[in-house]
């Protein structure tokens, strides 16, 4: 088979993949019509394989056919052609929510918001991927962030990752048949309203929904209650939870300056501490964050820089607290304060805090993958050892000929 030949096969196959996965206008049980400029094509490739004269006629034949009945399915489909848009061009909401201030998470629902896709787009949303979550993540989620479900099989990777937590597991027991699973629907906008403090712990402001989605009248009433409000209604409905807590804020649970200091000394001393945020600390927190009024144990903390594995801030407080990022606490974050490193703690099983003594501070936390710098120096290590082999048995050919 010539050269030509082969580069026309290896472009009608080429050709073919690519226009199995173009959207169409049909519905399921018309996805079927693409079998038929398959099964042309198939027959052609096969055909052409086959013959061992005329081969370039039956290619044109092939080709001709293919395209041939494609135009004639895809010119009539009964929703229409698929609209062209550019995939590297994000929809209107990304750019609404970048431009709002704070840093602020988002939680996508019912399929709106993908984490990857989030993630891309330089969204902060809530979700995760189950093969990378880190350890504490799930049972944050399923402590703080879900109602449980009697039944519920939490071990078993469920779409919450998604944005779809309605379709839930139930491991069942019937002593007839054994167990048994089946589908429990829970909407996620029950959750969030269920859960606000602690999704307002992580600083989520916003929940994004489908746009032909309406909320129920209770529920619709209840989000007007605990500061809920509807504020983007076009390709999607994004509601906004005024409650939210910022992103890094000053919490004081010690009531004198001893036991501040004793606390933080055991953490120094240790190199690790723990702190739990009560749901009524939380909840007055975010009430007072709705209603825009200050409250003596809280504090917001300015954020002076966010990047991908570093924050710099500011502290101004009357007395000593502790200092919360809504940020996963995982191996290999490091924090300053005033450039002496302080211990890092875990706050609600999942968070990072802080100790800060009270005035003015510059406090920078800092991440670096465990392992990272290793793998650096075993790169330029096997970089350079393999330059060495390169050019020592590039001397030695070298050698080789001089001699001969």
């Amino acid at each position: 088979m010539s050269g030509a030949n082969t580069a026309a096969l290896l472009c009608g196959a080429m050709a073919l993949e690519l226009w199995w996965a173009v959207p169409r206008g049909y519905g399921p049980d018309g996805l079927y019509l693409q079998l038929i400029p398959l099964s042309l094509g198939v027959c052609g490739l096969c055909a052409v394989l086959l013959l061992r004269k005329r081969r370039s006629m039956m290619i044109a034949i092939t080709v001709l056919l293919f395209f041939s009945s494609t135009l004639a399915i895809d010119a009539l489909p009964e929703n229409g052609l698929a609209e062209r848009r550019n995939d590297f061009q994000a929809p209107p909401y990304v750019e609404y929510l970048k431009k709002r201030p704070g840093y602020p998470r988002i939680v996508g629902s019912y399929g709106v918001l993908f984490p990857n896709y989030a993630g891309s787009v330089g969204l902060y949303d809530i979700h995760h991927i189950n093969a990378l979550v880190l350890p504490g993540l799930p049972d944050f989620r399923y402590r703080f962030l879900k109602t449980p479900i009697s039944g519920q099989d939490i071990k078993n990777p469920s779409l919450w990752f998604t944005g779809m937590p309605q379709r839930i597991t139930i491991k069942l027991d019937n002593p007839d048949v054994g167990p048994y699973y089946k589908i429990e629907e829970r909407a996620i906008e029950m959750d969030f309203l269920e859960h606000l403090p602690h999704y307002s712990l992580m600083g989520i402001r916003y929940l994004l929904m489908p746009a032909h989605l309406e909320l129920s009248p209770e529920i619709a009433v209840e989000y007007a209650n605990r500061g809920i409000e509807l504020v983007y209604d076009a390709e999607i409905r994004i509601y906004e939870n005024r409650g939210a807590l910022a992103r890094a804020f000053l919490i004081y649970p010690f009531t004198t300056d001893e036991a501040f200091n004793s606390s933080r000394s055991g953490a120094r001393k240790n190199g690790k501490a723990a702190l739990t945020i009560g749901t009524e600390i939380l909840e007055q927190a975010s009430s007072s964050t709705a209603a825009n009024k200050s409250w003596e144990e809280f504090t917001p903390a300015k954020i002076i820089e966010y990047r991908t594995n570093s924050m710099s801030l500011e502290t101004d407080s009357p007395r000593p607290g502790v200092l919360v990022i809504s940020d996963a606490f995982a191996t290999g974050w490091s924090a300053s304060i005033d450039g002496k490193t302080e211990p890092i703690m875990k706050v609600n099983g999942f968070i990072c805090g802080v100790f800060v003594d009270r005035g003015t501070h510059s406090i920078k936390f800092t991440y670096n993958p465990p392992g990272f710098a290793t793998g650096v120096k075993l790169f330029f290590l096997g970089l350079t050892i393999t330059t060495v082999l390169l050019f020592a048995g590039l001397y030695t050919r070298a050698e080789q000929k001089h001699i001969i």
